[in-house]
């Protein structure tokens, strides 16, 4: 259902529909701009590709987000915005491992220059990892992934299973992304599987124990004062046999069930 109404508003907003490629090339121009230092036309194309993101039909690859990010970067250092420059620059260092800043967008000794290099020393590994959607494809940056970063920003691409998009829009950090169906496939949940098979081993063990007792109950050849005790022992381990085995089931099942949301 939300993911119905995210499809809904976005269909009501986009007049049509529009490539990576379409996208990619306003970030060029942009960029152009920028080191034009014409103002006026960047934040003219700044405000356009806020507004065609959503309306993507076909998502990034990594040199395109690696883009996106950089001019995201270059808009937020325009507005005196340094926080934000950082954790832009930060979805650059992780989508494109080795990248250094163009002397060409900034000189050497150039502040941007400077807050590049504060986010390659801030760069962080905190990630999530999002449930798989019942149909279509996940992209992240501009990858096919499930992994997301909780400590920068994000673009969030979800396609259908032709491969068109239907939500396609910036995550903000530590925040979640749209919701979707995600696939309920059975899978095992490790604690509990581990638990079924402890309880398991009590349960055979101690219902073996609790046979053995009975059989020597029966021996004509055991003493008559050793019944007792032996009748004991009989019923106590039987009755954890039991229980082992009652926990056994459900945490088997458990097992499988607990991980299907």
């Amino acid at each position: 259902m939300i993911l119905l109404s995210l499809i809904t508003s976005a269909a009501a907003e986009c007049p049509s529909s529009v490539p990576a490629q379409k996208v990619s090339q306003e970030i060029s121009i942009g960029e152009a701009a920028f080191k034009n230092m014409d103002e006026a036309l960047f934040r003219q194309v700044i405000d356009d590709i806020q507004q065609l993101v959503p309306c993507m039909s076909t998502p990034f690859n990594d040199a395109q987000a690696t883009s996106f990010w950089r001019l995201r970067a270059l808009a937020a250092f325009l507005n005196r915005d340094e926080d934000t420059v950082l954790t832009a620059f930060m979805s650059v260092i992780e989508i494109s491992p080795g990248y250094m800043l163009s002397e060409s967008i900034a000189p050497m000794g150039h502040p941007l220059q400077e807050l590049f290099v504060q986010a390659l020393e801030s760069a962080t590994s905190l990630e999530d990892v999002l449930p798989s959607p019942r149909s279509g494809q996940i992209y992240i940056d501009g990858s096919a992934s499930l992994t997301v970063p909780l400590s920068r920003p994000y673009l969030f691409q979800m396609t259908d299973e032709s491969g068109y998009i239907v939500v396609s829009q910036v995550v903000q950090a530590g925040q979640r992304p749209p919701g979707y169906a995600a696939d309920r496939a059975r899978s095992v949940n490790v604690p509990l599987a581990v638990t079924a098979g402890i309880s398991g081993a009590i349960a055979g063990g101690t219902w073996y124990l609790a046979t053995s007792k009975e059989s020597t109950f029966w021996d004509p050849s055991t003493p008559t004062g050793e019944l007792n005790v032996l009748q004991r022992q009989a019923n106590t381990l039987g009755t954890v046999a039991l229980s082992a085995g009652v926990v056994t089931l459900g945490s088997g099942a458990a097992a499988v069930l607990v991980g299907a949301w």
